[in-house]
């Protein structure tokens, strides 16, 4: 996999790998939002904490659907789809 930024230059937005960036990000991502499901379980949350949490992974849902989306081949129309 490419370096993420390339450690020889001054990191700017053109110098990220946006795959490799995509993938540490979502592997992170995964890894606690598993931990903090586990810890919120069997919590007794306030309706408002409820609400905050979900409106969180509301947002979080939406930014990975985006992301799904930026990647999903679009049909070529002239395979008639």
């Amino acid at each position: 996999m490419t370096p993420i930024v390339d450690p020889a230059a001054d990191a700017g937005p053109d110098d990220v790998d946006p795959v490799a960036a995509v993938i540490l990000v979502c592997t992170e991502y995964a890894a606690h939002m598993s931990l903090l499901a586990d810890r919120l379980t069997g919590l007794e949350l306030t309706r408002e904490e409820c609400e905050q949490v979900l409106a969180a992974v509301g947002y979080a849902t939406t930014a990975s659907t985006r992301l799904v989306k930026a990647v999903t081949p679009r049909p070529d129309p002239a395979e008639g789809a």
